[in-house]
């Protein structure tokens, strides 16, 4: 059952909204955990909830740059564009 939720952990997606989603262990780029995807150096571990990675007028492109490749960076900006922070929770899809 544990690997089974491992498993299926990875396939929730999570829209940011209030920002809490786990930067590195939640699937918030619709590209699954990023711990998987690469190494958490140690800047990149004091990263820990997505709003870090947000301001009220779009995503800190200087932030997402330094702690992640470009192609992460890309792809949050592309196709997740941007989001309004609500003090709704983050929705799980």
């Amino acid at each position: 059952m544990l690997q089974a939720r491992d498993f299926f952990d990875q396939e929730i997606w999570w829209e940011p909204r209030e920002g809490q989603a786990s930067v590195w262990f939640d699937n918030w780029t619709q590209l699954g955990a990023l711990h998987f995807l690469m190494p958490i150096s140690h800047n990149q571990s004091q990263l820990e909830d997505v709003k870090e990675l947000y301001a009220e007028n779009g995503w800190k492109i200087n932030a997402l740059e330094s702690n992640f490749n470009e192609d992460i960076c890309n792809h949050t900006c592309n196709t997740l564009g941007s989001f309004t922070s609500t003090e709704r929770r983050d929705r799980a899809w």
